[in-house]
């Protein structure tokens, strides 16, 4: 039977993921601490998603896609798209499960798991591709 995932893709996946648990694991305590002290849900996911982000964007392009060929600016702008699109995805599916009577920590846990795919693909198709629109990016010596 055919791997739906080819093996040269697996051990990038096994990085995202580690680099995935990794963000959460700070957003998830930002989350935590911000809404806790604050009592808004919205600044607390806001707030996380900016920090957690950053560094979820600095280790997929170095370890994960190795990207560094690719301009940072380009990525970073296509980054930053993809964090935004999450970001309104983040807060609908979090207000709409704490609304269930779901707990905001166990919704953060799902809402994350929901969001996971779709990032990896987008991330590498997008983000952080070679090749973007027919134009090869330029390689880095």
């Amino acid at each position: 039977m055919n791997s739906l995932i080819s093996a040269a893709t697996r051990p990038r996946i096994w990085r995202f993921g580690l680099s995935s648990v990794l963000s959460f694991a700070l957003d998830f305590t930002l989350l935590w601490l911000v809404q806790r002290e604050t009592g808004s849900l919205l600044l607390a996911v806001v707030l996380a998603r900016v920090v957690s982000a950053t560094f979820n964007f600095t280790v997929n392009r170095w370890s994960v896609f190795r990207a560094t060929d690719v301009p940072v600016a380009r990525a970073a702008r296509r980054y930053a798209a993809l964090a935004a699109m999450l970001l309104v995805l983040n807060y609908d599916m979090l207000t709409t499960l704490t609304a269930l009577g779901v707990s905001v920590l166990v919704a953060k846990i799902v809402t994350e798991g929901a969001l996971f795919a779709g990032s990896f693909v987008t991330q590498r198709l997008i983000v952080f591709a070679r090749r973007w629109r027919g134009t090869a990016m330029p390689a880095h010596n």
